[in-house]
């Protein structure tokens, strides 16, 4: 057995001096965790295997914080890599059979131009297996349970490949109320959902390559409608128009009436993450659902000149 007992990393500059030292969108991290266990961590193994093996780590009160400046443009040279790709940089060559964490918690702060959001999660139970860089046939798998700014919970199943950049996911919300992820909106758009809008469920399932995201989207949903921020009346009045007009304010649309399911498809910027990636196909997923008819007829019509 190994313990581990207080560990910590912290940055070497305050986020201001960070940000104005970068010349490309960049983060750093501060880390701390209350301890760390192993059991049967086998260090002999590198003599007979050249590899450590570990059959078991659990990791108990891990906290990090991730602060990440977005207002420079991106260093065009970083591919960003799957999980499993960056696995298999890690220079010694390891196995780990079986990760649990428990209570972690993360937040994540990012500035954009003028403006900094917040996000924060708590990480319930993360389990994990056959993390390696020594099985190029294989592939992780990951589950993880916890909530969005303690109030949205959520589940997650992931899956990550060796021996290519390709990456499964099966992703669950449970109810939640929209003014929570309204105002964090707010930070980055004049508009958001108004906040007497409530989010039933989301589940979002499908893979992701190199290239693209494609997965299927189901969205519940009542009583949404777009709000506005510090702006003039008529713009307020025009928006919740449109809002009225592009909107359904259901998903279903009442009750006995069928579900709507959206298949959504999103391409892959390689120069950022995969997280980033199903951030913005879910984003997509979710309006795609609210428009109706009458918007998508047009959508439709305009691409003929396309």
């Amino acid at each position: 057995h190994l313990f581990l007992k207080g560990f910590e990393v912290l940055p070497s500059k305050s986020d201001k001096a960070f940000s104005k030292s970068l010349q490309y969108a960049d983060e750093q991290y501060t880390i701390s965790l209350d301890s760390v266990v192993t059991n049967t961590f086998r260090i002999d193994s590198l003599l007979t295997r050249q590899c450590v093996a570990i059959d078991t780590l659990c990791i108990y009160q891990l906290s990090a914080r991730i602060y990440r400046d977005n207002s420079k443009r991106l260093n065009p040279k970083i591919i960003r890599l799957f999980p499993a790709q960056k696995l298999q940089q890690i220079p010694i060559p390891f196995v780990i059979h079986h990760y649990l964490s428990k209570n972690t918690n993360i937040v994540y702060c990012e500035k954009k131009h003028s403006k900094k959001g917040r996000i924060r999660l708590r990480l319930k139970n993360t389990v994990a297996k056959n993390l390696t860089n020594t099985d190029a046939a294989g592939e992780f798998s990951a589950f993880i349970t916890g909530s969005i700014e303690q109030k949205i919970p959520f589940d997650a199943h992931f899956t990550s490949s060796y021996s290519k950049p390709y990456a499964t996911y099966d992703i669950t919300t449970g109810h939640f109320y929209t003014q929570i992820i309204g105002r964090s909106m707010e930070l980055f758009s004049p508009v958001s959902f108004a906040d007497s809008g409530e989010i039933d469920s989301i589940h979002f399932t499908g893979f992701a390559n190199e290239k693209y995201t494609k997965g299927t989207l189901l969205f519940l949903y009542h009583n949404l409608h777009l709000k506005t921020r510090s702006q003039p009346f008529l713009i307020k009045q025009v928006l919740s128009f449109l809002s009225k007009k592009t909107m359904l304010s259901s998903n279903p649309k009442e009750k006995g009436s069928p579900i709507r399911i959206t298949n959504v498809l999103q391409i892959r910027d390689k120069h950022r993450s995969i997280v980033n990636l199903l951030v913005k196909a879910m984003t997509k997923g979710m309006f795609e659902t609210t428009k109706t008819k009458s918007v998508k007829f047009i959508e439709k019509q305009m691409n003929v000149f396309h």
